[in-house]
């Protein structure tokens, strides 16, 4: 009986420990997801500040606004090829890198605006406001994958759909 007692306390142990594993588990998962919700959002919300009226005039001309989108641009694709990079080597670097493409899309949205109401004419503008939305979308997708990834760094599906949604930010 004391034997059987023994085996008992150490199983109920063992479960406890298990337990305390899966809800941390699960408070990693929820918090990624929070974190991968609110980058989402500011996607979102950028895209959709595309469209809102200016407020007063812009600062700048078209040439401006077009010079600082292509530098930004450059900088959204740099950081989509260090995702990719860190998705073989360090998937932990991926809600960072995340974050900072949805701070650099942010402000290409920004400049996508000002550069639409200086275009030319109304359909240089439009194309603009089109093209970095459809890459908003396309970024959105990627910080899910990412999210994703973080979360089940080994899952080569998600990896491979990660690196899918990489390549379609970069032809964007």
């Amino acid at each position: 009986a004391a034997h059987t007692q023994e085996a008992l306390e150490e199983s109920v142990l063992m479960m406890k420990e298990a337990v305390e594993d899966l809800g941390a588990t699960l408070s990693e998962v929820a918090s990624a997801a929070g974190a991968v919700g609110g980058m989402v959002d500011s996607i979102t919300q950028a895209i959709n500040k595309m469209e809102d009226p200016a407020v007063g005039d812009p600062d700048g001309n078209f040439v401006d606004y077009q010079t600082t989108m292509v530098k930004t641009a450059k900088a959204i694709a740099m950081t989509v090829q260090e995702m990719v990079t860190k998705s073989n080597t360090n998937p932990d670097d991926l809600g960072g890198l995340a974050n900072q493409m949805t701070n650099e899309f942010g402000d290409l949205a920004h400049e996508a605006k000002y550069a639409a109401i200086t275009a030319e004419n109304e359909e240089i503008g439009s194309h603009i406001i089109k093209q970095v939305g459809e890459l908003g979308f396309s970024c959105t997708s990627l910080v899910t994958k990412a999210g994703g990834l973080q979360c089940s760094p080994n899952d080569s599906f998600t990896k491979k759909e990660l690196i899918e949604s990489a390549r379609k930010v970069s032809e964007k």
